[in-house]
């Protein structure tokens, strides 16, 4: 993290999916429409994910635990790693700093109240610097009506990471 006095300031934002720009994103939300529907949300298992393979390396997928909700990550890809430190079989719970878990957190439970596919942009800025990335996040089913899983791909994250934190230093 940055060796001055300002901490680093982290803020979220919601998009439409009509907002989408990343072709990769876009390919994704194709994969995601023409799988098979479970009332409102798709079936997990009809999605090919390792088929994605301009997206792989930015995907992530996360089990979502009810009472208390919980986010634990099942999948995290090589490039999300790269940029912020490896996930897999972790809990959401655990990124650091605080601030930048708690936009995080709102931004999962905010997809599974929705029901829908949502794009966020997560900001940060510190001495003077910031930077964004975006991410589609997805939400899936297992074959129950409940919100299962979400599937994440994210676009600038390495840029992010290393304008705020530096180039090897994770989250």
């Amino acid at each position: 993290m940055p060796t001055g006095r300002e901490p680093v300031r982290f803020s979220g934002a919601t998009h439409s999916i009509d907002s989408l720009t990343s072709g990769r994103m876009r390919v994704c939300l194709d994969h995601w429409r023409a799988g098979r529907p479970v009332g409102d949300l798709v079936l997990r298992s009809s999605l090919a994910l390792d088929t994605l393979r301009p997206a792989l390396g930015r995907i992530g997928l996360t089990d979502v635990y009810e009472n208390p909700r919980r986010y634990r990550y099942r999948l995290y890809g090589v490039e999300l790693a790269a940029s912020t430190g490896e996930y897999t079989g972790r809990w959401a719970h655990e990124i650091q700093p605080p601030a930048y878990r708690a936009v995080i957190l709102h931004q999962y439970d905010e997809t599974v109240a929705a029901r829908q596919p949502l794009l966020h942009v997560v900001a940060a800025t510190c001495e003077g610097r910031s930077a964004s990335y975006r991410r589609l996040t997805i939400p899936l089913s297992t074959g129950q009506p409940e919100v299962a899983q979400l599937w994440m791909t994210t676009v600038g994250l390495r840029a992010f990471a290393s304008v705020v934190w530096g180039r090897n230093e994770p989250f």
